[in-house]
């Protein structure tokens, strides 16, 4: 899609994901509006259910903050998010791009957010206050690819941190009240999903990671500090041994934050999480 946008020469191009329910001319006059100001990428951030892009705040988001501590990169919103406007400019230099062009799953996203904020375009995050509707899951096995591959995109990133580029967003507005009640996976069903005891391999591979085998995971903040640099590093996406450690560490993880913080309410749940990508790129 960029390298035909790209040679087909249009000023601009929008991405939007499919499964939208709440998607109107909104979600493009506030991205076009932005580029009429002279923003080169506009990104489209949007409230989330206090469960829900459990990848952006477990993995995407903390990723970034490890890797590029004091950037733009942490900041940004949804840095998972498909829905984004892209000036010819952008689009250009996204379809030459060799990391960008290298990858067709899940993670071009994360691949694409990080070469956008190395463009010294103008960065812009148009807030869609409706938040974006879309399908949630029964067990979150059905986005167990995307976990890994997220994960590998995001290890995979190098070079220097992007420059000075400074964000600019539309003011913060209320979430809506729905939203803030949504519970975004079934509990019971994802814990059913790790509930084999880990076999040889990932027995070996949990040990090495300081974790017990034989013994429940309490997989809390302080926890997953410790374990994600190592994740980060050690990944091997077409490990099936590791493949199942990385998604039960994961699962573990947010299963413990949606019992022990969900519960305090909508607000202090968002900003626990803000608070963890701010631990996180102390780590950095």
């Amino acid at each position: 899609a960029l390298a035909r946008s790209a040679s087909r020469g249009f000023d601009r191009t929008h991405f939007y994901d499919a499964d939208i329910t709440n998607f109107d001319t909104g979600w493009i006059d506030g991205a076009e509006s932005a580029a009429d100001r002279g923003y080169g990428v506009v990104r489209h951030r949007f409230p989330r259910a206090a469960t829900d892009a459990m990848i952006t705040w477990m993995v995407t988001r903390p990723g970034l903050a490890l890797r590029y501590p004091g950037t733009v990169l942490p900041r940004l919103g949804q840095p998972l998010g498909g829905e984004l406007l892209l000036t010819a400019p952008a689009v250009e230099a996204l379809a030459t791009d060799p990391a960008v062009r290298a990858r067709s799953d899940w993670g071009i996203d994360t691949v694409i957010t990080h070469a956008t904020a190395c463009l010294d375009l103008g960065l812009f995050e148009h807030n869609a206050a409706d938040g974006k509707r879309h399908a949630l899951y029964g067990s979150l096995t059905e986005i167990r690819e995307m976990v890994l591959e997220c994960l590998d995109a995001v290890a995979s990133l190098h070079g220097e941190p992007p420059p000075g580029q400074i964000l600019h967003a539309d003011p913060p507005a209320p979430v809506p009240e729905d939203l803030k009640q949504t519970l975004a996976y079934d509990v019971s069903k994802t814990r059913e999903s790790i509930s084999a005891p880990p076999d040889t391999a990932e027995r070996d591979i949990l040990t090495s990671l300081g974790i017990d085998p034989d013994s429940s995971i309490e997989m809390n903040g302080d926890r997953w500090k410790e374990v994600l640099p190592s994740l980060l590093e050690r990944f091997e996406l077409g490990d099936d041994a590791w493949r199942s450690v990385v998604f039960r560490l994961w699962v573990e993880r947010v299963i413990h934050y949606t019992l022990h913080q969900v519960p305090l309410g909508y607000d202090r749940s968002v900003a626990y999480l803000e608070g963890t990508i701010r631990d996180f790129e102390s780590l950095g």
